[in-house]
């Protein structure tokens, strides 16, 4: 009867006699929990399970090596090995970085890292030409953040344009004033309606570098 094993590397080694296969075991080339399989069968069982095992011979006694300890004192940090958290691999004891992932091991180093990227997403805050403030969005895209609202500044100089709420709203104290006194002449509420319009017109950045 002939037989496949299965070898270090999981791969099926045969077909040989069952006499080469307890050879082998002899030789421990395979162990009792070596997966075999018959020839033109489809079950793999472990090594253990054929009847007869040839009992092995024995293990030659290991002589230790002694090692000067200042060697070994040396030698002993290269031995000392983690498993990366991220990729599951083995590296130095000492090491910051994983070499095979490129992650960041050391706790302290990785939210120093964390806390860079962090700042360099913050927005940056600016003023513009008529005095308000916007923010540009850390994306590489250079995206403008209006401080104020183009809709609620629409709505105000619309329905209550007469007495410059937009104008304060804006930061505009200045015009507001000048809207407020003369809104009894109804020019305010009429520039109020106008210029409601052209917010709403007006993109969110257009606004936003204009007003802020």
């Amino acid at each position: 009867m002939n037989y496949f094993y299965a070898n270090a590397a999981n791969e099926p080694v045969g077909p040989i006699s069952e006499e080469q296969l307890h050879e082998l075991y002899r030789n421990r080339t395979i162990t009792l929990d070596t997966f075999v399989v018959v020839e033109e069968g489809s079950e793999w069982k472990a090594y253990r399970s054929i009847t007869k095992i040839p009992i092995p011979p024995p293990t030659p006694a290991v002589v230790p090596i002694p090692t000067p300890p200042v060697v070994a004192a040396q030698n002993q940090p290269s031995m000392a090995t983690q498993k990366c958290p991220f990729c599951a691999e083995f590296i130095s004891s000492d090491a910051k970085k994983c070499k095979h992932c490129g992650e960041t091991i050391d706790v302290a180093l990785r939210a120093a890292e964390e806390a860079k990227r962090g700042n360099s997403n913050q927005p940056m805050v600016f003023m513009n030409a008529g005095g308000g403030a916007a923010a540009l969005a850390g994306n590489g895209q250079g995206q403008i953040i209006g401080i104020k609202s183009r809709m609620v500044a629409a709505l105000l100089a619309i329905f209550l344009g007469g007495i410059g709420a937009h104008k304060f709203y804006l930061g505009r104290t200045l015009w507001g004033l000048i809207y407020l006194v003369f809104c009894w002449t109804g020019i305010p509420a009429i520039l109020g309606i106008l210029e409601g319009i052209t917010y709403l017109l007006s993109s969110d950045r257009s606004f936003a570098l204009k007003y802020g």
